[in-house]
């Protein structure tokens, strides 16, 4: 992320200030719209029983109990401690399994993941930035792992103001699907699906990606 309040200290100090409003809100709206069952079901479908999971800006830990409800062993991974700190509170069992970090340098040892979920936290990163994130999605990557990560539509990157709690903003920063699969192809990571979705008054596009180029039979259960 660039340097500055403007970057990733403005990110983490919104989310630290939002964080238990944000947890009470996607309590209240759930996490179960039709794009994301259908991802979560098709990222587990893709990998074995058991594999490890991590969910890279992970929030109040919703995604991280959904997949572990599916079977696997998922942990999360968030730039704020306050929000880490909701996701403990709100599922005991992920108390351990949350660390903090940043997405383009990831606190995790190579080779070490089966699987990487994000959903509506790398729309944070500045496209700049993106090229050392996917790098590090495929660091921990196992050969033939695989990712599936959503970003913002949209042509330039904007702020807003989080519409419930005043005077805290937030940076979205566009990536398009061409951009995406340029940058993943760069990383050693191949694209095996893309898809768009509607998400309230943002669009959102998300990409499936493989380590390597194993065959997608190899990774079904």
């Amino acid at each position: 992320m660039t340097s500055g309040f403007d970057g990733q200290e403005q990110t983490r100090v919104t989310y630290e200030l939002i964080a238990s409003a944000y947890s009470r809100r996607q309590d209240r709206l759930g996490s179960d719209s039709s794009w994301l069952v259908s991802l979560l079901d098709e990222l587990s479908w893709r990998l074995r029983p058991g594999a490890v999971v991590v969910d890279l800006g992970c929030g109040p830990g919703l995604h991280v109990t959904r997949l572990r409800a599916q079977g696997m062993v998922a942990f999360g991974v968030d730039l704020s401690a306050a929000m880490l700190g909701q996701a403990q509170t709100r599922d005991v069992r992920l108390v351990g399994r949350m660390v903090r970090g940043r997405a383009e340098q990831l606190p995790l040892r190579s080779s070490s993941v089966g699987g990487v979920w994000s959903s509506f936290a790398l729309l944070h990163v500045p496209n700049s930035s993106m090229p050392a994130v996917f790098g590090e999605v495929s660091r921990v990557l196992v050969p033939g792992g695989t990712a599936c990560l959503t970003f913002a539509g949209g042509d330039a990157p904007y702020v807003e103001e989080v519409e419930y709690r005043r005077g805290a903003f937030r940076t979205f920063h566009p990536l398009s699907a061409a951009q995406a699969a340029v940058m993943a192809s760069q990383a050693g990571l191949t694209v095996i699906d893309q898809s768009s979705d509607p998400d309230g008054h943002r669009a959102a596009h998300h990409v499936q990606l493989r380590k390597g180029s194993m065959p997608a039979a190899d990774l079904h259960r």
